[in-house]
């Protein structure tokens, strides 16, 4: 009934849109991000506005980074060890492929035995011996054996081929006092002890005379010494033989 009557007897002043009770207003609302409000007029022609703004924003942002690096290097390191071993070694450190007997015979005291040998020329010995340098010597010895039916007559050769070597007998009588006699080509010398011998040259066979002073028995230890006196001599191979 009443909006009929308003229909009626108003034609012009009433209309709206969203109308409601009253003489007439209009309220719209908007609501996003962003809250807006805004009304329509009262009865006696007011206006009211409001308008609401409401804006949140929020960012968290996170980062992390964890880097972690290890490293490990082991090294080992093996040295090999490599050992010479020879049969002449000079004072001086030379080494020589194995050759003579009895290394280490660089001194009277350290001299290498043979044995004994009768003072028969048949009961020859022989031995291959390596001289390794200048400071080098090789010593031997042995025991020279007197008997009836046989002449003692000490006599000795040492051959080389790569150096100039010296060869050397000393006497010590079992019995009296040694004297000996020096062949032509030879020398005089004596040993550490003060015995008497003889000295010559490589490539030359001679012979001692011996005697054993105060006494028939003309058995003796005999000492032979073997060098090379050149100063540039290495490894000087040689051949010694010998008889009592």
């Amino acid at each position: 009934m009443g909006l009929l009557a308003c229909t009626m007897a108003l034609p012009i002043g009433c209309g709206g849109s969203d109308t409601g009770s009253g003489s007439g207003g209009s309220t719209s609302a908007s609501t996003s991000e962003s809250t807006s409000s805004a009304g329509g007029s009262s009865g006696n022609g007011g206006s009211t506005s409001a308008s609401t703004t409401t804006s949140a924003s929020t960012t968290t942002s996170a980062s992390t980074t964890t880097s972690a690096t290890t490293s490990a290097s082991t090294t080992t390191s093996t040295s090999s060890t490599s050992t010479s071993v020879t049969s002449s070694t000079s004072t001086g450190g030379v080494q020589c492929p194995p050759a003579d007997p009895g290394e280490p015979n660089d001194s009277v005291g350290q001299a290498y035995s043979v044995g004994m040998l009768t003072c028969k020329d048949t009961d020859v010995h022989a031995m291959h011996g390596t001289i390794a340098g200048s400071t080098d010597v090789d010593w031997f010895f042995y025991e020279g054996q007197d008997a009836i039916g046989c002449l003692v007559n000490p006599t000795l050769n040492v051959n080389s081929t790569t150096g100039p070597l010296q060869v050397c007998s000393y006497f010590f009588c079992t019995e009296g006092t040694a004297a000996v006699t020096c062949p032509a080509g030879t020398m005089n010398d004596k040993d550490p002890f003060g015995d008497p011998g003889c000295c010559g040259a490589a490539n030359s066979n001679y012979t001692v005379t011996l005697d054993c002073n105060g006494t028939n028995n003309g058995s003796a230890s005999v000492y032979l010494r073997v060098t090379d006196p050149t100063s540039s001599a290495v490894c000087t191979d040689y051949d010694l033989t010998f008889h009592f």
